[in-house]
């Protein structure tokens, strides 16, 4: 888990601090920035699901 929690942590980080660089072209960058977090929460979670399935079914040995 924390193999993907790092990277989703810096690259969340590296969004709010990048937004906050550009504040002077947008009027408001945060307004509303919980929709594009929760959808990449979103998808994050689908993606570590799918990993960790295929983990499982090609690494781990199969029970006879």
């Amino acid at each position: 888990m924390l193999v993907f929690l790092f990277p989703a942590t810096i690259g969340i980080s590296h969004v709010i601090v990048g937004m906050n660089m550009f504040s002077f072209i947008m009027v408001d960058p945060y307004f509303r920035i919980w929709v594009p977090l929760a959808i990449f929460a979103v998808i994050y979670t689908v993606y570590y699901l799918i990993t960790v399935q295929l983990y499982k079914s090609i690494v781990l040995p199969k029970e006879r």
